[in-house]
């Protein structure tokens, strides 16, 4: 009725009010074809001499246990003052703090290098800056190109720049600030330390390398000419919810080409800045000539943006090519986890109850196993044509689809609510949203946990003690004969039951009235404990060989042997050997238990079945 309202008296003002004539505004004439002659000239036209510098003559050595910043930085400023060349950094895992590459200076991460960034902030000086179309001192980034010509930092390289510690403060921070009212004033308080940038400088080339983590934002070009960003893989969603983790800003600079990069962020993929409001006018430095092209977004404000900072004017844009990836309802029925998205997965539809509820449904029919699904079927079909009686609908069903559906449903609904309650007031995951959006993405989480692996939180975001109710719903997985992994829900069902008959004093383990076979217990204990001693197994070897966390390292391998695909942050970081053990521990948590248990299924044909062998009595408990 109120809407109704509004259009009638929008209708009578509209006929009531005398008309007025709109004075016309001259545009001026356009043509038909727009003059692109000045996107043939961007990006960098030099490049740093091909000579080579090896790193390793500076100190350099594979070791994280120490930092490889000095010698990195030697090799740099002596190139530099050498006449410029390429700087090699061979492959290895390097722990760095700020680097700053000078004119003529290329930095080349071989394929296999990777530099772990230091989380402590104290390793990146401050120095005047601009943040958020504001200028003020801020720390400095990972790697800096500042006050340069002519310089490069290329290869296939790894840079992680290990953000969490700065997401997780202002996540934190920004909790305190809205109980005042105070949103937007965080932004600029917290302090965090950015990936790449090039300021005030010329003829810069970054390529090919893979950026990940950044606590900040991941490639700034501020106050720059004749720049180049071509190959780079960014990634903001590893590990947690990066806050503000644009991807690529071009920020009042002039004659940029953006190419062939793969961003997946939390907030602008590829932004055009040029200042926020007075500070924007005082500097007053436009952003023209930027060309975008070939560039994939997956999670993030959009595909290129021109938001809230344009205070110093925006000209002369072209973007063409340009893809948004989604992801696929096959994977989610099969329970693969694999999406178009990359690590952003479901993220940026976390609000959307289409997507969600579509997703869950997949999930939890591929889930229930095959068995079940004809059996549901055939007592549907029945019921129909009226050959079973309403009230014995679900009485007909076997025991198998019994459990089935029993443990599923509390499975569900207990992670969900469970989730529920321990982050509710958890501003990285479920704080933030609104109450029914909450119970929505609890819904989510313990659903996909079930071996889909998609996720609209990441990981990282959820408290420790949701982590360990999703470690549970991972470990338990779906039920036989579907696509799920984990050790089913029958066997955990069995096991509960067991326990109940032996609490009850019964002497068979009963459930509705119906005995569980010897076999079938005998299987379920088995194949519960073999897996739970791979669980065991597995994670203190990754604990060896990454140093990593107890609760990352056990819900990497559980994810692993119940084969999810969900990480809380170590999978893209993993080494060699840490790789090679979540693959093998993938591999025997697909084929294992099925293998072991029609192994025992196999052994009641041997001949000596029938032999009855001498009982002693074991001291238990």
């Amino acid at each position: 009725m109120k809407y109704l309202l509004s259009i009638v008296l929008l209708a009578l003002i509209g006929v009531t009010t005398p008309k007025k004539t709109t004075p016309a505004y001259d545009w001026g004439s356009v043509s038909a074809k727009p003059d692109l002659s000045w996107a043939d000239q961007v990006g960098a036209q030099r490049t740093p001499k091909n000579t080579e510098w090896d790193a390793g003559k500076f100190g350099l050595r594979n070791d994280t246990s120490v930092f490889s910043t000095p010698a990195i930085q030697a090799a740099i400023d002596a190139c530099h003052q050498q006449g410029g060349g390429t700087v090699v950094v061979a492959p290895g895992y390097y722990k760095i703090g700020a680097l700053f590459i000078k004119s003529g200076v290329n930095l080349h991460l071989s394929k296999g290098t990777t530099l772990l960034a230091s989380d402590n902030i104290q390793d990146y000086p401050e120095f005047p800056s601009r943040i958020a179309g504001i200028e003020m001192t801020w720390p400095s980034a990972v790697i800096n190109i500042m006050d340069a010509e002519n310089a490069a930092l290329t290869g296939e390289g790894f840079i992680d720049c290990r953000g969490k510690v700065f997401w997780d403060k202002y996540w934190a921070m920004r909790e305190e600030y809205e109980k005042k009212n105070l949103r937007w004033i965080v932004d600029y308080d917290c302090k965090r330390v950015r990936g790449v940038l090039v300021s005030n400088s010329k003829h810069i080339t970054l390529k090919d390398f893979t950026l990940v983590r950044t606590g900040f934002w991941a490639c700034q070009i501020l106050y720059s000419d004749h720049c180049s960003v071509s190959g780079l893989t960014i990634n903001n969603n590893v590990g947690g919810h990066g806050p503000s983790t644009d991807g690529i800003d071009i920020d009042s600079s002039t004659n940029i080409l953006v190419e062939n990069c793969d961003v997946d962020c939390n907030d602008d993929n590829i932004c055009i800045k040029a200042g926020r409001d007075a500070d924007g006018l005082r500097v007053n430095r436009p952003t023209e000539n930027v060309v975008v092209r070939n560039c994939i977004a997956r999670k993030g404000a959009g595909l290129l943006t021109c938001g809230s900072e344009t205070s110093g004017s925006i000209r002369n844009v072209l973007a063409h090519d340009l893809i948004a990836y989604g992801t696929h309802a096959v994977s989610a029925f099969c329970n693969a986890g694999i999406d178009l998205v990359g690590e952003s997965s479901f993220a940026p539809f976390v609000t959307n109850p289409l997507i969600n509820f579509t997703t869950m449904g997949l999930i939890l029919l591929s889930g229930l196993g095959f068995p079940v699904w004809w059996e549901v079927m055939e007592r549907v079909q029945e019921l129909v044509k009226g050959k079973r009686p309403r009230k014995n609908f679900v009485r007909g069903f076997t025991l198998h689809t019994k459990l089935v559906l029993t443990t599923t449903m509390i499975l569900v609904f207990g992670g969900a609510l469970l989730i529920l309650a321990l982050d509710w007031n958890h501003a990285p995951s479920l704080g933030s949203l609104k109450p029914a959006q909450k119970v929505m993405a609890a819904f989510f989480q313990s659903v996909t946990t079930r071996t889909a692996g998609f996720e609209t939180i990441p990981q990282a975001d959820f408290s420790d003690s949701s982590a360990m109710v999703s470690m549970v719903l991972m470990f338990i997985g779906g039920s036989p004969m579907g696509t799920a992994g984990g050790v089913k829900t029958t066997t955990v069902a069995i096991l509960v039951v067991l326990v109940a008959s032996y609490i009850r004093g019964d002497s068979d383990t009963v459930a509705w009235g119906r005995k569980v076979m010897e076999e079938n217990i005998r299987t379920a204990v088995v194949i519960f404990f073999f897996v739970l001693t791979t669980v065991f197994t597995a994670t203190v070897l990754l604990i060896s060989v990454t140093g990593s966390p107890l609760l990352d390292c056990t819900y990497e391998i559980i994810s692993a042997v119940a084969t999810v695909g969900l990480t809380r942050s170590l999978t893209p970081t993993l080494p060699f050997m840490g790789k090679v053990i979540v693959i093998l521990v993938m591999f025997m948590g697909r084929i294992g238990p099925v293998t072991l248990a029609v192994a025992l299924r196999r052994r009641t044909g041997r001949k000596d079945v029938d032999i009855q062998r001498p009982e002693q009595r074991i001291l238990i408990g």
